[in-house]
């Protein structure tokens, strides 16, 4: 228990600790004298309240007892507890079985629910048990006393070892040397250990290093002033150093205390600010703009070259750090300021910002003498300085004014354009629309204007057109909401105007929409459509009215052929009949020809030359002079077939023409032919040229008395050939039955400006007389017999 005690004691606490057990030691002793004294009833019942205790029940009591328990002899001593302790009876009746089992003695300090302190002491008297009950409130605060005492004495020793061991960790675990050494160097004590990638530094060798510079220093040090160094290590032959930072205090005893921590990041972010300030040092000398910095007492501190240029100075003047008032006037002096009123309200404006260079802003456009302009700003720098900015905004001020002059012009271009143009950005509003876009929509400046929403416009232009659509297309197609890709409608308007829309996406996201009024181009277009009706309705016309007459001169001629056959097979008494037979036949034949040649002309539309394109289909081209054709060979019986084109089917060439020139070989073929005949239409095509051929394989030649002369289906192929840089041939075998009229032309593109002169001469160039169509002469002989029939 000793022990105990001298553990959780604080010394402070000794001496009155003393004093107490000398007390309890008297005290013992003079109780122990009057015991002597006493009977033993008298002393058992005369210590406190006294209960004599036999088999759980009180046989005697003394007096300070009863005036406690009140008259309990006879009663149970677990009653009288629990009525006197209330519930902290239980540990003290617990004690009292135990002592009547075991004899061991009872020593506790009890508390009634009313707060009183009482130390219950029990012991075996003979064969009874003896329970005291003494009044211990005083015990009990000293007690409680010296439990706060140890209490505190206990967190003061536990606070002192988790120091020592927090420090004691921390030193192990940290990167820190800690010592304590004497004023030679001596170390009292040491702890810790600094690693680097180049080894361990241990507290000898900075202690070692730290003292020879110490001696080194023959400068006093103050107690309690903590020295700061920064030391460097080699070690183990390394080509880098190892920095140390420490720190150490001189004790009032003449030790040190100290400790190192590794300084390697500080020392290589100071090589890269050093390296840094050396960079800039080196791009303020190489920048174009001008920079000055003024310290608190508006002396020039720094400045870079091209200040010394654009100031016109002298770099030794401003080396000798003149202030800003100087410098001032020093410019002005050359004209290096802007014209001024009131120069010297000016300055002192600009001098005022070093009354408070924490909030400095200053920024002002220099327009000097000599037409160039300088760019002025100041800003705080660190300490209390100020930071002048110089640019020279000369050649951009000039590229911006020659950019909102092309600005101008294009807007003034716009404006004088016919079509609507409005241009939206990539969010939607509305940044430019020209003078046509409101003479377009009747609207100004005011109804529509710039930054005004797409959603706004294309809603104004909603309730001025017919069309719905076009708007929610338009306003998904500004916003971004579908693909972007250009693309056209027309829109009519509720006046009855009609307009155009193209909308078109541009570079960087924008939208152009140009809008044409085409109200007088769809009249124009109405009128010719009106006449175009009325050109198929006049063709119709001519193609029923020249078939009627085809129709209406072919019967009666070939009545009168067939007659005139008759009459040339009788056989006449003299030559003047046979003559006029032979007259009428030829005459007759002829005029068929003739006839054929009409149809021919009826059956080709009417279209000018020059107006096709300039490459031809040619399976589109055999497929309609097929169906033209047809027509014509019905009146023989005859049929019109095509084939396979050999090679490519686009060749170069005017559609019109072609599929005129297919209708010519065709009706050549098919005049050339026997009734029942079969006309088989054919092209081959290569790179150079391509060949068309109208071939017929039981050609009688039908017209036997006729002379092979020139028939005006040839007439025409040779005509349309040479205007296609082309050749016409024909190729007959009498014998076979075979009757071919090729025609060869060339597919590479044809000279425009030749073509254009050979369509124009057409009309100025006279006919061969030996290319008129015999059926339009008239006949020879039917001539001679009708002059001798005048006679």
């Amino acid at each position: 228990m000793v022990t105990f005690w001298a553990l959780i004691i604080a010394p402070g606490d000794w001496l009155f600790l003393a004093y107490v057990l000398l007390v309890a030691v008297a005290a013992i002793a003079w109780l122990i004298f009057r015991a002597q004294k006493r009977s033993p009833d008298d002393q058992i019942l005369t210590d406190g309240a006294v209960l004599l205790i036999s088999d759980g029940k009180i046989t005697r009591s003394s007096p300070e007892a009863r005036r406690l328990f009140g008259e309990c002899d006879g009663r149970t001593v677990i009653s009288v507890l629990q009525d006197f302790l209330g519930p902290a009876a239980d540990k003290v009746i617990d004690a009292v079985k135990s002592l009547e089992l075991t004899g061991e003695a009872i020593n506790l300090l009890a508390y009634t629910p009313s707060g009183g302190a009482y130390e219950v002491i029990g012991a075996p008297s003979g064969a009874l048990i003896r329970l005291v009950l003494r009044d211990a409130n005083y015990m009990d605060i000293r007690l409680r006393a010296a439990e706060e005492r140890v209490s505190a004495a206990d967190s003061v020793l536990k606070k002192h070892r988790w120091e020592q061991e927090t420090l004691r960790g921390l030193v192990a675990s940290a990167p820190i040397i800690a010592w304590n050494r004497n004023e030679d160097g001596t170390l009292n004590w040491t702890a810790g250990q600094i690693h680097t990638r180049n080894g361990g530094v241990s507290a000898e060798q900075a202690v070692g290093l730290i003292v020879a510079r110490t001696k080194l220093n023959r400068h006093p040090v103050a107690p309690d002033q903590p020295q700061k160094s920064r030391i460097e290590i080699v070690i183990n032959g390394a080509s880098e150093t190892v920095s140390l930072h420490v720190d150490e205090v001189l004790q009032p005893d003449g030790t040190r205390i100290g400790f190192a921590t590794d300084a390697g990041i500080a020392a290589s972010a100071e090589r890269t600010l050093t390296r840094f300030v050396q960079t800039m040092t080196e791009t303020f000398a190489h920048l174009t703009v001008g920079l000055a910095i003024f310290d608190r007492n508006q002396t020039l501190a720094l400045f870079n070259p091209a200040l010394v240029q654009m100031w016109q100075v002298e770099p030794a003047w401003l080396a000798r750090r003149p202030s800003l008032r100087e410098i001032i006037d020093e410019l002005r002096s050359t004209r290096r300021l802007p014209e001024l009123q009131d120069y010297h309200t000016w300055r002192t404006r600009l001098l005022t910002l070093f009354d408070n260079t924490e909030t400095a802003d200053y920024e002002e456009l220099w327009h000097l003498a000599d037409g160039s302009n300088i760019r002025v700003l100041a800003r705080p720098h660190p300490h209390g300085s100020l930071a002048f900015i110089f640019d020279d905004v000369t050649e951009r001020m000039r590229l911006e004014q020659r950019y909102r002059h092309s600005i101008d012009l294009r807007r003034a271009t716009l404006d004088k354009l016919a079509e609507g143009i409005a241009v939206f950005g990539p969010n939607g509003l509305l940044q430019f629309v020209n003078r046509a876009f409101h003479e377009i929509w009747n609207t100004n400046s005011e109804t529509v204007y710039a930054a005004m929403h797409a959603r706004q416009l294309v809603s104004t232009c909603e309730q001025l057109t017919v069309e719905t659509e076009t708007w929610q297309r338009l306003y998904a197609y500004i916003t971004g909401e579908e693909s972007r890709h250009e693309w056209t409608t027309r829109a009519t308007m509720r006046s009855g105007r009609v307009l155009t829309a193209r909308f078109s996406p541009l570079p960087d996201g924008s939208t152009m929409a140009v809008f044409a009024d085409m109200t007088d181009s769809e009249r124009i277009a109405m009128v010719l459509q009106e006449r175009n009706e009325a050109l198929e309705l006049a063709e119709e016309m001519r193609v029923s009215l020249l078939s009627q007459v085809s129709d209406n001169l072919r019967t009666p001629v070939e009545e009168i052929q067939k007659l005139a056959a008759d009459l040339s097979a009788v056989e006449y008494d003299t030559q003047i009949e046979t003559g006029f037979s032979e007259g009428i036949l030829e005459a007759s034949a002829k005029l068929v020809g003739a006839i054929s040649g009409l149809s021919d002309l009826n059956a080709l539309p009417i279209q000018p030359f020059g107006l096709g394109s300039s490459e031809c289909d040619l399976e589109e081209c055999l497929s309609l002079a097929q169906a033209i054709l047809n027509r014509q060979a019905q009146s023989t019986g005859s049929t019109i077939s095509v084939t396979d084109i050999d090679g490519p089917r686009v060749v170069n060439g005017d559609t019109f023409r072609i599929r005129q020139l297919l209708c010519s070989l065709g009706a050549e073929a098919l005049a050339r032919s026997a009734p029942d005949s079969t006309i088989e239409l054919s092209a081959r095509v290569d790179a150079e040229a391509y060949r068309l051929t109208a071939r017929s394989t039981t050609s009688v030649i039908r017209l036997t008395t006729v002379d092979q002369s020139i028939s005006p289906s040839m007439l025409q192929a040779r005509d349309l050939a040479r205007r296609m840089r082309g050749t016409v041939e024909v190729h007959e075998d009498r014998e076979n039955g075979l009757y071919e009229v090729i025609c060869e032309i060339s597919n590479t593109p044809p000279d425009r400006e030749a073509e254009a002169a050979d369509t124009a001469g057409d009309s100025d160039v006279a006919e061969d007389p030996d290319d008129v169509p015999p059926a339009l002469e008239p006949p020879a002989k039917l001539s001679g017999i009708a002059s001798r029939a005048s006679h």
